[in-house]
């Protein structure tokens, strides 16, 4: 339930999909810092971030569904 703030480089871009505030990683600390300071001013946005957050956590990144993954990847039944 944390507000993320990640770079758009495209990996990061993948796992949060929109449930999290993105910087153009191009613009370096500068970006960076421009994001962060509208984030901390900006206190719904951070609250819709945690709430879109820990619910694409739950969804998509469960131990379960990490369990059934690995083990499906495991299945040497060919």
């Amino acid at each position: 339930g944390a507000c993320l703030l990640v770079s758009d480089h495209a990996p990061n871009v993948e796992v949060v999909g929109d449930a999290a505030a993105k910087f153009p990683l191009a613009g370096g600390a500068e970006s960076l810092a421009r994001s962060l300071a509208q984030l901390m001013n900006d206190l719904s946005r951070r609250q819709a971030l945690r709430d879109a957050a820990a619910t694409r956590a739950a969804q998509g990144f469960s131990w379960h569904r990490c369990a059934d993954r690995y083990l499906k990847l495991c299945d040497l039944s060919v």
